[in-house]
């Protein structure tokens, strides 16, 4: 990651939009405390989305409340990612990647 002052937590909802499917989304904390809700594969419940970028807040408590109006269901933090080697990285964006990929065919 370029900026190791970043903090990344990924979030895990259950009967998200009213469907009884999980989804996992990443919440990015910059170091200067912006907070970027991203959906990877977000075209699983909104095939009209333009981007993977849900949402830009400056508090974790008003991005948590936009997950919650936006999707739904029950969430809570699954997995936090403070470091990670150049490898993980890869492995990560890879899947995202592909993810993105999938959803646009």
């Amino acid at each position: 990651m370029s900026d190791k002052s970043n903090h990344i937590l990924m979030m895990k909802g259950i009967d998200v939009c009213g469907t009884k499917r999980a989804h996992d989304i990443l919440i990015v904390i910059t170091s200067g405390n912006q907070i970027y809700i991203i959906d990877p594969t977000i075209w699983q419940f909104f095939p009209q989305a333009k981007s993977i970028l849900v949402s830009v807040s400056s508090n974790i408590d008003n991005a948590l409340g936009k997950i919650q109006t936006i999707y739904g269901g029950q969430w809570s933090k699954n997995e936090e990612i403070i470091e990670m080697s150049a490898n993980e990285e890869k492995k990560y964006l890879d899947i995202i990647s592909q993810n993105v990929h999938e959803n646009l065919k």
